[in-house]
């Protein structure tokens, strides 16, 4: 159950996961999230399962896994959600969560990493979209 507060185009968003483990782990349970704006015919509500989890692999690390996906809704909008797992030598160092929603013609990304962490990952997740788009 993610609930986020929808503000205006252009301004900072932060969403907030309100339940299940990952909130409980995390107990600030703040994701910032940006997006990405594209054509209205971006992704085709088909191609949102694969776009999705092509944007979040390219956002994980070398050592994190995607350990679990969900189809979410939120504010009655599809998406997909991703728990990630960093492990170092065997051992759980952290964990984070990301999360794609599509409305017609944007897409959201929202992400728990680091606020400093955020510009990589706005890069990283503009490259695999652009990819996305090339390969149709």
């Amino acid at each position: 159950n993610q609930g986020f507060r929808a503000q205006p185009e252009g301004s900072t968003l932060v969403a907030f996961c309100e339940s299940g483990d990952f909130a409980k782990e995390q107990a600030t349970g703040r994701l910032v999230y940006f997006k990405v704006l594209m054509n209205e015919d971006a992704v085709k509500p088909k191609e949102q399962k694969m776009f999705a989890t092509e944007v979040v692999k390219a956002l994980v690390s070398d050592h994190e896994t995607i350990t679990s996906q969900n189809a979410v809704e939120v504010n009655g909008l599809p998406g997909y959600e991703y728990f990630i797992t960093e492990t170092v030598n065997g051992e759980v160092k952290s964990k984070s969560y990301a999360m794609v929603v599509f409305t017609s013609g944007k897409y959201y990304c929202f992400t728990s990493k680091a606020n400093q962490e955020i510009d990589m990952y706005l890069q990283k997740f503009q490259a695999a979209a652009k990819s996305f788009q090339a390969k149709k």
